[in-house]
């Protein structure tokens, strides 16, 4: 059995300085750290976890996540997070988070999701073999069509699906590709053939944790 998502936090606040952001509840306030998780695992007949980077309790520091997670390199994975305001920010993990629910319902479409940074990270975990988890609120979903129709142009949006989460309407085409910006670096000037590159964006969508 394996646990895909979970978090820890250490108590040990000196080595591991919490930056709360605001995200979710205050779980990490109680005992939530590497033995913890360990132990309700083998309770609970867990064999295997992926740690997840806790932003509400560590923000983008991935430090503890990374430390547990390589301690027990047999039983846990990590999928570490992407920071926006780096330029080419480090991609930690076997898949990273794009995190973007911080404002909630009513917040406005994260920015790096339209501008051309996340498509450039996209390309970056395609290259790399690293897989994408898209932390987002439902209302922005309708934004990652486009993101999708570049990094995996022969992906497809299950029709029924876009139409319930307003991503298309009735009467429009979800086989029309939208044009969608990238950031402009070097790297993304030195494209792989199509066939390798739909390759290893595939594989970067489809990816699993492995251990």
């Amino acid at each position: 059995m394996i646990d895909a998502h979970c978090h820890v936090a250490s108590s040990d606040t000196t080595r591991y300085p919490l930056a709360p952001t605001g995200v979710g509840t205050d779980w990490w306030k109680a005992s939530a750290d590497l033995g913890s998780l360990l132990a309700r695992m083998d309770e609970a007949g867990v064999e295997r976890a992926v740690v997840v980077q806790a932003v509400g309790a560590y923000g983008y520091d991935c430090s503890y996540a990374i430390d547990a997670a390589a301690s027990e390199p047999d039983r846990l994975a990590l999928v570490g997070v992407v920071d926006f305001e780096i330029d080419e920010p480090p991609l930690i993990g076997a898949a990273v988070r794009v995190f973007g629910v911080g404002g909630g319902l009513t917040s406005p479409t994260p920015a790096w999701l339209t501008d051309g940074r996340a498509a450039r990270v996209w390309e970056r975990c395609a290259a790399s073999g690293i897989g994408v988890v898209a932390t987002i609120l439902e209302p922005h979903l309708p934004s990652l069509v486009p993101l999708i129709r570049y990094v995996c142009p022969f992906c497809r949006v299950a029709p029924q699906a876009a139409l319930e989460l307003g991503v298309v309407s009735k009467t429009s085409s979800l086989s029309s590709r939208q044009p969608l910006k990238v950031a402009p670096t070097r790297a993304t000037t030195q494209r792989s053939s199509p066939t390798g590159r739909e390759r290893s964006t595939c594989a970067s969508i489809t990816a699993s944790l492995s251990w």
